[in-house]
């Protein structure tokens, strides 16, 4: 097995995505490597434009809400931080090294990023396995690394 030294975590909150943690978990205590933990919350900006299209299961947004919006980001920035905390603590107690980031924007971009800038040998992620229309709409965060990563990606679609 190639020994890998970072493995890129992405976690959003969900059990779903929380499907990935024993397989990373494994990989790590086998290899001795450090599990990069990863949550990226959207842009103000984003939701404040999604909201204004119509998106899908948002309303139109008045743009006298930016501010509000930005504020509730600046929440689930904390949210993220204490989340990951926790789960980052639940794997040290593991025996594993963990880091832990926050970061703000497209969730793939990001994540890609922060494996180039860390010079991860491979991104670990969950993917709700959508198919059709749904994937049409929502897009595929996973599918995305994947075209875009450049090093291995081990996607994990967990049971429902």
């Amino acid at each position: 097995m190639e020994a890998y030294r970072q493995i890129v975590v992405p976690l959003d909150g969900s059990p779903l995505a929380e499907g990935v943690l024993p397989h990373a978990e494994r990989l790590a205590s086998l290899c001795g490597a450090e599990v990069v933990l990863v949550h990226v919350v959207p842009l103000a900006s984003q939701v404040v434009q999604l909201g204004m299209a119509g998106g899908p299961d948002i309303g139109p947004y008045p743009p006298a809400h930016a501010e509000a919006i930005t504020q509730a980001m600046e929440a689930e920035v904390q949210r993220a931080r204490g989340y990951l905390d926790r789960v980052a603590e639940r794997l040290r107690g593991k025996g594993l090294r963990v880091a832990t980031e926050v970061r703000r924007g497209n969730p793939a971009e990001e994540i890609v990023a922060l494996a180039r800038e860390r010079q991860a040998d491979l991104i670990a992620i969950s993917t709700h396995g959508r198919s059709g229309l749904g994937r049409l709409v929502f897009g595929s965060v996973a599918e995305a690394v994947i075209r875009t990563a450049g090093i291995p990606v081990l996607v994990i679609k967990p049971p429902r």
